[in-house]
């Protein structure tokens, strides 16, 4: 991250101030430093919580974890609200008389440490046989690798808890298949949840296709039924939300930020290859996936999401959940309060209000009298990719992500963005031209230029003249010019090198806009030791990719012979 953080970075951090967090939390959530994060906060004159003293409470929001033996009471002093605890079970008896008595018991210590690392019951036994002599079965190997995870108990996690109305976790999921209006066939649909962090309690909505104006009408939406907004809002990495994952400074998609802007709350990406930071949504998804929907079919997205509604209020809400071991209605109940009021008006992305980021419109539907064979669309950036890869516009293709935030930086105008893109495609094809022409003209060594080649070696060569044919002077008259000598005397070296200096030449014509008549004009023409396939198109014999254009290239009397029977004009250098 650099000197400066980006204006987004600086007003998450300024919001998360506001909320009251702690400097230590934000650094945990964005990854800012206490100190920089101070500084930013103290310019906007938002107050920075003094650091606590030993022996008093924790801050809230703050989740820790503990081991203790099961049945053993807590200590006397009241732990937070918001702090997460976990426990493990010990062995028991029987267990621990197992483990002494197997056969295995001498190497505990070292199925222990393979155990910690994932390794199997096969690999440990493989291991003992091979480096500690072990004369055992396998059975015995892997009957003790089971006492021992049996005995254990679960894996210790830490559980997060958030102060009411703070925090809620989104996510895609899985919907259940639903016939389509359109095809007729039962097709899989897409289930977005929002979860509220204190009280678990979750909103579900089903649709066929998500883009980033979904994405931003399903938050608008879940929000309403909500009846107001979280403070913070954590998502995944996904198109729709967010444009490029950053461990420090991730790009929001620009719809997405606006819509959140415009209710109050702050987006927190979670880290790449971090689940356990969205855990609570993920395990709503999971739970409307194998409870109310696995196995099920429905005739229409409307009778779907009615059975949806139905079981979230019937039993979603009404059940002791598993962490909190409280009805989750009654805890909605005590942080509906504290959610932020709704605003008035509609967010950005909406029917009365034009989107505000760059990624293409909605098309208008067409008029009854001509309608159009195909339905349009809103498309994500990837899907923008591959439709101009099909297009073969390979050049905005490569471009388009690195534009868009250009434009969301410097607040570029529609023209002067598409102008950019435009620019891309044609210096690529521009590029592409060039080097398509230097292959086709057989121009194998890049290094061979006139500066680096020894007239000194070769007395004869007539210097004048090659210094005059590199200033494409007979490129201009529509003269030929061809090399003869003996091998070894460096022909190839000087007809690559006129070549090249005609090529530089032909990239100041372009840049002036005088055109594209320099670009068929040099090949390196055919010689005994490279053959060319192709042929002139008015006199047949194999010669430059263009209609006998002028010609720089090295051969044999017999190539020379033969160029003069078919009319070419040839500049002789021996």
């Amino acid at each position: 991250m650099g000197n400066v953080l980006s204006d987004e970075k600086q007003q998450q951090v300024i919001a998360l101030g506001r909320l009251g967090w702690s400097l230590r939390r934000i650094e945990e959530t964005t990854g800012v430093r206490r100190e920089t994060a101070s500084g930013y906060l103290k310019a906007a004159g938002v107050g920075v919580r003094p650091p606590r003293r030993w022996g008093k409470t924790k801050p809230a929001n703050e989740g820790t974890t503990e081991v203790r033996p099961a049945g053993e009471e807590p200590s006397s002093g009241a732990k937070p609200a918001n702090e997460g605890t976990t426990d493990a079970a010990p062995r028991s008896r029987a267990a621990v008389r197992h483990l002494r008595a197997s056969i295995v018991a001498p190497y505990v210590d070292l199925v222990q440490q393979r155990l910690e690392v994932g390794r199997n019951a096969r690999a440990v036994y493989e291991e003992l046989v091979d480096t500690q002599g072990y004369t055992g079965s396998y059975i015995s190997v892997r009957r003790f690798v089971r006492t021992m995870r049996d005995s254990q108990g679960p894996e210790a996690k830490a559980v997060i808890h958030t102060a009411p109305g703070e925090e809620a976790q989104v996510d895609y999921g899985e919907g259940p298949m639903v016939r389509h209006p359109e095809t007729g066939k039962y097709r899989r649909t897409r289930m977005f949840v929002v979860t509220l962090g204190y009280s678990r309690k979750s909103v579900r909505l089903l649709c066929w296709k998500s883009s980033s104006r979904t994405w931003a009408q399903l938050h608008e939406e879940a929000f309403r039924r909500l009846g107001g907004v979280a403070r913070t809002v954590v998502l995944d990495n996904l198109r729709e939300g967010v444009l490029a994952a950053d461990v420090y400074e991730p790009a929001l998609n620009p719809l997405f930020r606006d819509v959140l802007a415009h209710c109050g709350a702050t987006a927190l990406p979670a880290r790449v290859r971090h689940p356990d930071r969205k855990g609570k949504v993920e395990s709503a998804v999971g739970h409307a996936q194998r409870t109310p929907l696995k196995g099920l079919r429905f005739e229409s997205l409307q009778v779907a999401q009615a059975y949806l509604d139905a079981w979230e209020a019937r039993w979603a809400d009404t059940r002791i959940h598993g962490t909190t071991k409280r009805q989750v209605a009654a805890m909605f109940g005590e942080e509906r309060p504290r959610l932020l009021p709704r605003p008035v008006g509609p967010a950005p992305g909406g029917p009365a209000h034009p989107r505000t980021h760059p990624l293409p419109r909605r098309h208008r539907p067409p008029h009854p009298a001509h309608p159009s064979p195909r339905r349009h669309r809103d498309m994500n950036l990837v899907e923008i990719t591959r439709a101009l890869t099909t297009l073969r516009l390979s050049g905005m293709a490569q471009a388009v992500e690195a534009r868009l935030l250009q434009a969301q930086a410097e607040k570029l105008a529609p023209l002067d963005f598409l102008s950019a893109l435009v620019n891309d495609e044609l210096t690529r094809r521009s590029d592409s031209f060039i080097q398509r022409r230097l292959k086709l003209g057989a121009f194998r060594d890049a290094g061979k230029t006139l500066d680096g080649f020894d007239f000194d070696f070769n007395k004869k060569m007539n210097r004048r003249l090659v210094f005059e044919l590199a200033t494409g002077g007979f490129v201009e008259r529509r003269e030929d010019a061809l090399f003869l000598g003996p091998p070894g005397t460096g022909k190839s070296h000087i007809a690559q090198a006129i070549g090249r200096a005609v090529e530089g030449l032909f990239d100041e014509q372009v840049s002036a806009g005088v055109g594209r008549r320099w670009a068929p004009a040099v090949a390196n023409a055919p010689s005994t030791s490279s053959p060319v396939d192709r042929k002139c198109s008015s006199c047949a014999w194999p010669s430059v990719p263009t209609c006998c254009a002028s010609v720089v290239g090295s051969g044999n009397r017999n190539t020379l012979a033969k160029y003069q029977a078919r009319g070419h004009s040839l500049c002789f250098l021996s």
